[in-house]
């Protein structure tokens, strides 16, 4: 979980798994599966690694909501990939290849608050930075519908078609559909 804020650790949604299930998280996260009763709660801060089944993810540092959130760098055997919902990059990511950077692809901003979503901002830094094969627009993408008082406030700069020509013929973009399965 790479954030504690309730559209990413959802209570309702988290109470449906088995509390077997072990959790990496950022601290704010793992404190909400703590108190859910999640038995395996790994808190991982920025800069931490943790290898589990052959699989290894490093946490990054992510957005400030209004903490410091994560990002993650995973790797396995079988494939790697970026993670970091709100388009954040963390300037202490060395230089590395992985197959799937999942960002957003657009900005989205609040009056006096700013960009709290800087996909459109980070997209070239993210495919230089890590040379995926693939971007898989996320948090905007996948005909994301927002509802409730701020959306009303919220303003996009940029849009998934802007975003598929900046990328061109460089790499695959998916923006990905509702119940559709990926093969990254």
């Amino acid at each position: 979980l790479t954030q504690g804020l309730a559209d990413y650790a959802h209570p309702e949604s988290l109470a449906l798994f088995p509390k077997t299930i072990p959790v990496i998280g950022s601290p704010s996260a793992c404190r909400i599966t703590q108190k859910l009763g999640f038995g395996s709660n790994y808190t991982l801060n920025p800069g931490e690694i943790i290898n589990q089944k052959g699989v290894s993810i490093e946490a990054t540092a992510g957005a400030p909501v209004p903490n410091i959130e994560n990002g993650y760098i995973v790797k396995h055997d079988l494939g790697s990939l970026y993670i970091e919902p709100h388009g954040f990059l963390d300037q202490r990511i060395k230089n590395q290849k992985l197959d799937v950077v999942i960002s957003p692809v657009i900005n989205l901003s609040l009056p006096l608050a700013g960009n709290f979503i800087k996909g459109k901002d980070i997209l070239e830094s993210l495919i230089l930075k890590f040379q995926p094969n693939i971007i898989f627009a996320s948090t905007t993408g996948g005909n994301a519908k927002f509802k409730g008082l701020l959306n009303s406030l919220i303003s996009a700069d940029g849009n998934i078609e802007e975003a598929r020509m900046n990328i061109g013929s460089r790499l695959e973009f998916i923006n990905p559909e509702p119940y559709l399965l990926y093969n990254l």
